[in-house]
């Protein structure tokens, strides 16, 4: 049995049926570990969790709109928990911890991120040579997209360590509506907040073309 945590900043939709399958898997003992409940800005319907959730107590910070988690309770939660892995999806000052604590302890710490070289454009040189540090140590990494595999060969990071873990939502909740109406309703559907983080007039430019 192989025990793997995560680390997320928050229950995200996107990754909850692909957590669920491997919650299931058999020789996998999983235990997300989330810095919060949801996010100030965040107004999610969540599909249900059928693996082991454990929340921290929320300490976030906000700096230039974005949320900044600083959980120092994760050292303790991955103590409880031993796990043989852990994998991050940020750098916020928790996911820090948890890199120590692999460290400290010899146990495999393996980024993830959704992010790519566009969204990353804007980071100040602190952030940009922590990246270089952690995935140039990293002996596996996970991206959600080629966007996300560019940004890691850019950092240097080989493709063979590289694996993919796409963002994902339950088709089949999806399905039984297209099945009712054959002729879909909408041509066209932006799933974001209306922001300019969630570049929504990159949508629109999508849509008119």
């Amino acid at each position: 049995m192989h025990k793997l945590a995560l680390v997320l900043n928050e229950p995200p939709p996107y990754r909850i049926p692909i957590l669920n399958r491997v919650a299931a898997t058999p020789d996998i003992q999983l235990q997300v570990i989330f810095c919060c409940r949801r996010k100030p800005n965040r107004f999610w319907d969540l599909p249900a969790m059928r693996f082991d959730a454990v929340y921290l107590r929320e300490r976030i910070t906000t700096v230039n709109g974005r949320y900044i988690h600083n959980n120092p309770e994760v050292l303790a939660a991955l103590t409880r928990f031993s796990p043989d892995a852990v994998i991050g999806n940020g750098f916020n000052p928790t996911h820090l911890y948890a890199m120590s604590w692999c460290a400290l302890l010899r146990r495999t710490y393996v980024p993830m991120t959704d992010g790519t070289l566009l969204s990353e454009r804007g980071l100040s040189k602190v952030h940009v040579g922590l990246r270089r540090w952690v995935y140039r140590r990293a002996r596996t990494v996970i991206a959600a997209s080629d966007g996300g595999f560019a940004l890691y060969r850019h950092y240097g990071v080989p493709q063979s360590a590289c694996y993919r873990s796409c963002l994902c939502i339950d088709n089949d909740s999806f399905r039984v509506a297209i099945d009712e109406h054959q002729t879909p309703e909408f041509d066209f559907i932006f799933c974001g907040r209306l922001e300019p983080g969630e570049r929504p007039e990159f949508a629109m430019e999508v849509a008119a073309r």
